[in-house]
């Protein structure tokens, strides 16, 4: 793991074609050698990453004046695994032989909320170890939480008047503890044990952002977490009401993306001017890169794009 720390991720391992398709969002498979990624148009591509096979696409059956927003896998540590997919029709669909796509099957729907727009996101994070999807959207100021094997909603967190979810990030190996980063720069902590969580009451909230979250994440086996706003990076401590440590990524450009290793502590940022940029947890910048040096797109396909690290192998997906 500390070996690890140090990668640079300068090698490049693979690369998989979705012309004419504009990636969207890219999801990394922990066990199999399965890369699924999903575009502009609605289509889901799925890959076998180390050989750059594609295996053939999908749509997600969304209407068409929606786009796909959340992508995860459930129960990937079991035979027959399902896909996630969450669009902004306010609908949850789960795939089942989703890496087969011609014998793709969807397991069910539901819609987690009613509004329909091309500007709102359903953003999804799916817990393994509970069961429980947390889910919001757009203009909503509740993150709700949903018992997907029956498709209802169990509780509703209400976030403050005025306050949007941006971000959810769960405690990895724990059941109760959900982080929620809003879009006035707060970032809630709420344990859904407590009925206090219902009536929009938080652990602790942290509240020196000073623009919208972006992303966070309690890292794996941790008390900590980390945050991303459109300038800087912040580590928090759980027992403590104020952040252990800032990091500007970039004097010069925003941050447009975020992520941390699921198991390294290596964070990943990319940027309004075209760059990606990885670090340590302590700050120390490890690599630096163009993307038009890797992919000749437009600066605004690759801002709508997403980063997505492998769960446990050093490897970044662009």
């Amino acid at each position: 793991k500390d070996i690890a720390a140090l990668s640079k991720f300068d090698q490049e391992v693979s690369v998989l074609n979705a012309q004419p398709n504009i990636p969207k969002q890219i999801l990394l498979h922990p066990i199999f050698d399965i890369t699924v990624c999903a575009h502009k148009n609605n289509t889901i591509g799925i890959w076998e990453w180390e050989d750059s096979n594609f295996l053939g696409l999908f749509h997600n059956t969304n209407s068409s004046n929606s786009t796909i927003s959340s992508l995860a896998f459930v129960n990937e540590y079991e035979p027959g695994d399902l896909l996630l997919v969450g669009s902004s029709d306010g609908v949850v669909r789960l795939w089942k032989y989703y890496y087969v796509p011609s014998a793709v099957e969807l397991v069910t729907s539901f819609r987690c909320f009613n509004e329909t727009s091309l500007s709102h996101k359903l953003i999804v994070d799916w817990n393994q170890s509970s069961g429980k999807l947390a889910t919001t959207m757009g203009k909503s100021s509740v993150v709700r939480i949903w018992d997907i094997e029956r498709g209802i909603a169990e509780q509703d967190l209400p976030i403050e008047k005025n306050c949007l979810p941006t971000s959810l990030s769960h405690d990895p190996i724990g059941k109760s503890e959900i982080c929620i980063g809003t879009n006035n720069g707060l970032l809630k902590i709420f344990d859904l044990r407590t009925k206090s969580s219902s009536l929009g009451t938080s652990v602790v909230t942290f509240s020196e952002h000073e623009s919208s979250i972006i992303n966070s994440s309690i890292p794996y086996n941790s008390s900590k977490i980390i945050s991303s706003s459109s300038k800087c990076i912040k580590h928090w401590d759980l027992r403590s009401k104020i952040s252990t440590s800032t990091i500007i990524p970039h004097e010069a450009a925003n941050v447009t993306a975020f992520q941390i290793h699921p198991h390294i502590p290596i964070m990943a940022t990319a940027f309004s001017n075209e760059t990606v940029r990885l670090f340590n947890f302590d700050g120390t910048k490890l690599n630096s890169f163009k993307i038009k040096s890797f992919f000749p797109f437009s600066q605004k396909q690759f801002i709508d794009s997403s980063i997505s690290f492998h769960p446990y192998k050093s490897i970044l997906a662009i």
